[in-house]
């Protein structure tokens, strides 16, 4: 989650002040009762006033995340060095809500601050780089309360539907990767070495599998429950370790190398096939399809079953999505993406959402799209694959950053502290 800066918001909704006209003396009592009726038609058929948004407060260098039910704000050892976490805005209202605290604790790992997010439910956990160092910890918070639970070396890989975290980063012994009991932060096991390539196997949110691949190609699908290796070998590879690209899509490692696609099968790491394609870099998962991406602006979409191509598009990038549809980014000019929405199964372009600077979380969520307003602040809009035009936008003036979490919006503001929205659609 990312936090932000919004100024201070007048309520552009309230309505205008009446003016005062001369009594009319002596008016029949049924143009009264018309006056009366007809205002009353008015006011139920009137917008509602307000918007649904709080501020919160938070020096320059504070950061604001989102989390289910509550924005956190992390401050820097200057600004006092704590957490605090305050509920989100639940009704319209005409001027911002100023929320009290829901707690303040003080900070469980020093270093910066970069990442908040919910685990299981109630259960927060913080991560951030040590002072000085490249190393990450990562602390797991009660959400009610703010207690600290334990604290482990590592960035966590996000398991939604599993009791364990799977921990990746540095520790005292080198880089490594332990799995932790949600609850406790006890290790349930651990790797230590070097590891050159992680790639994770998930469905539906879930870790079905864990793939190091080390630095001269030898590889282990791992349990992640357990952490032993349910199958090993050896992958072959023209080019340097660095020059390689994995993923895992389905049931498939596909590995990306300068000239030439591979699809090994996951169970027993024999290969299936082989695609000499010029240019490629990387690839995901798209819909059915794996999705290849090219130095010089397009992508390939490659059947699982054989590696043969179905179909080319112009694209310059397409999110990762396992259903139908995707977006997409067509081209990117001033700074700005031309955001569109792709029918996976055949490339073709089903709608345009116009032009957005995204935001992407790097999750199944929406992407957060913002562009400036011409005096001051940012018009922000939530981009889905299941839209079939240009989305809802709403002006939040003073905003400088925003981020998003669901339909929830945190910017920082230009008049200092955060400003939360709950956006359309």
């Amino acid at each position: 989650m990312t936090l932000i800066d919004l100024g201070e918001i007048r309520d552009e909704l309230g309505p205008p002040t009446p003016s005062r006209r001369p009594r009319a003396v002596g008016r029949p009592l049924r143009v009264g009762l018309v006056l009366v009726l007809l205002l009353a038609v008015l006011a139920a058929a009137a917008p509602p006033s307000g918007r649904v948004y709080a501020v919160v407060p938070g020096t320059s260098g504070a950061l604001a995340f989102l989390a289910p039910g509550m924005v956190l704000v992390a401050e820097p050892p200057a600004g006092g060095g704590h957490l605090t976490a305050y509920p989100l805005p639940d009704r319209a209202t005409a001027r911002p809500q100023r929320p009290k605290p829901l707690w303040r604790v003080p900070r469980p790992i020093s270093g910066r601050v970069v990442w908040v997010q919910a685990a299981l439910p109630g259960t927060v956990l913080v991560s951030a780089e040590g002072d000085g160092e490249r190393r990450v910890e990562t602390a797991a918070l009660d959400a009610a309360t703010g207690r600290l639970r334990w604290r482990q070396p590592g960035y966590p890989i996000d398991d939604r539907a599993g009791a364990l975290l799977h921990l990746v980063g540095e520790d005292t012994g080198g880089n490594s990767m332990r799995a932790v009991d949600l609850d406790s932060g006890a290790v349930r096991w651990s790797r230590p070495g070097r590891l050159e390539n992680l790639i994770v196997q998930a469905r539906d949110g879930a870790i079905e599998a864990l793939v190091l691949v080390g630095p001269k190609g030898s590889t282990e699908v791992l349990d992640p429950g357990t952490g032993a290796a349910r199958v090993t070998g050896n992958l072959p590879r023209t080019a340097s370790l660095g020059a390689v690209q994995y993923q895992v899509v389905g049931d498939l490692l596909v590995s990306v190398e300068p000239g030439l696609v591979r699809g090994y099968r996951l169970d027993d790491l024999t290969p299936r096939w082989q695609a000499p394609l010029s240019f490629v870099d990387s690839a995901h998962e798209c819909g059915e399809l794996i999705c290849v991406f090219a130095a010089t602006g397009n992508v390939r979409a490659l059947d699982p079953a054989d590696g043969a191509v179905r179909w080319e598009a112009p694209q310059t990038g397409i999110l990762p999505n396992a259903g139908r549809r995707a977006l997409a980014v067509t081209q990117q000019t001033s700074g700005l993406s031309r955001m569109a929405v792709l029918d996976l199964a055949t490339g073709r372009q089903v709608a345009d959402l116009g032009s957005w600077q995204p935001t992407w979380r790097g999750d199944d969520g929406p992407v957060l799209g913002t562009r400036a307003l011409p005096g001051g602040g940012l018009l922000v809009a939530l981009l889905r694959p299941d839209l079939d035009g240009p989305p809802a936008a709403t002006p939040l003036p003073g905003a400088l950053d925003c981020n998003a979490e669901n339909s929830m919006v945190v910017c920082r503001r230009k008049s200092g502290g955060f400003g939360v929205w709950r956006l359309p659609g």
